[in-house]
């Protein structure tokens, strides 16, 4: 029962992510736009998705000067 709830929730989530992604990228015209699925083992928390980011910073040569703060709405993508 709980599995099947859960479940159901899930896939709830993400038909309503996937139509109103569709219905902006169709808002603003967007064509050919590359899609980015991270494997499964950093699907499992944020954290992990926080880490597989910041490692693409750091091979991308991006670093945080010293007086960075914690902000929650900073960009993983430029």
């Amino acid at each position: 029962m709980v599995a099947e709830l859960a479940w159901g929730f899930q896939d709830s989530v993400v038909d309503v992510l996937a139509t109103k992604t569709i219905r902006a990228a169709e808002a603003v015209g967007a064509r050919g736009i590359a899609m980015v699925i991270p494997r499964p083992g950093l699907c499992t928390d944020n954290g992990a998705m926080i880490g597989a980011a910041g490692a693409r910073r750091l091979e991308a040569g991006v670093r945080a000067g010293l007086d960075l703060d914690a902000r929650p709405s900073l960009p993983l993508a430029r």
